[in-house]
């Protein structure tokens, strides 16, 4: 024990999915059934989620007592995000997103309003405050729910395309999620490829989750900022310059990705007939 006395766990909405369609949920749903997880990120949150709530009235070494809490974000975007981006970006690029995959009302988060929430659980787990956050979990968004292609327009605009205007059926993209990570398992011991997509990332993006924010709003004081994610685009483009990621294609790792996928969407036509 180093007798830290309060501790912020940055968790996730994903320790409430289990497939279900979320409508303004708040704090009281319960945790998402383990089995319904569909991928380890999700399970270590949720494991992660209770052992920190649980380890709140923690009695430290010289007396006093740990107080947690737990900040749930929901998709994290700003300056600075690399992960969901460029991988977006180049399939944009690369002209492989042709129908919407999904398109859920979802929350976001911007990151200044995520460390608004941080800077604000500090002192809603002191003295002052009445311990007013201890033991407790928060949803934390911009409070502006969208749908998935509707927050991703300005990108899709930015690089000169036009957002796809047909749906494909959300059954068909998520059994071809599943038999994409079968062969990304099968194929491991010799061979690592990237699925294009997984189940995880369809949940999300085909069925509607987005939560009230009046716990964090009550508690912290929280003030979520509106954000426009075009700003966001607009930084990303400048700092990615005039190469153009097409001319990149055949060198990219998740080229080969592209190629798994048209053999797993070929296995999938073959089990249909």
């Amino acid at each position: 024990m180093n007798n830290v006395q309060r501790l912020i766990y940055t968790s996730s909405y994903n320790v409430v999915l289990e497939g279900n369609p979320i409508i303004g949920g708040d704090e009281t749903l319960p945790y998402a059934d383990p089995n319904k997880i569909v991928d380890y990120y999700s399970k270590s949150k949720l494991k992660a989620d209770k052992l920190i709530l649980e380890a709140n009235n923690t009695e430290l070494n010289d007396g006093r007592q740990l107080k947690t809490c737990c900040l749930r974000p929901a998709g994290i975007y700003g300056p600075g995000e690399r992960r969901h981006m460029q991988r977006i970006a180049k399939f944009i690029d690369w002209g492989i997103i042709i129908l919407r995959i999904g398109d859920a009302v979802v929350d976001w988060t911007h990151v200044n309003n995520l460390i608004q929430a941080h800077l604000l659980a500090i002192p809603g787990l002191s003295k002052t405050s009445g311990y007013v956050a201890a033991g407790k979990a928060y949803f934390i968004s911009d409070n502006r729910p969208l749908r998935v292609f509707e927050f991703l327009r300005p990108l899709f605009n930015g690089l000169g395309q036009e957002v796809p205007q047909y749906k494909c059926p959300y059954t068909i993209v998520y059994i071809l999620a599943i038999l994409m990570e079968m062969l990304h398992y099968i194929l491991k011991p010799v061979l690592v490829i990237e699925p294009l997509l997984t189940r995880n990332e369809i949940m999300k993006m085909g069925i509607d989750h987005h939560h009230k924010m009046d716990q964090a709003i009550n508690d912290l004081g929280y003030k979520p900022m509106f954000y426009d994610f075009a700003d966001t685009v607009a930084l990303y483009l400048k700092e990615r310059g005039s190469v153009s990621e097409k001319s990149k294609i055949a060198f990219h790792p998740l080229w080969t990705s592209v190629l798994f996928t048209i053999v797993t969407v070929i296995i999938t036509i073959s089990l249909c007939l």
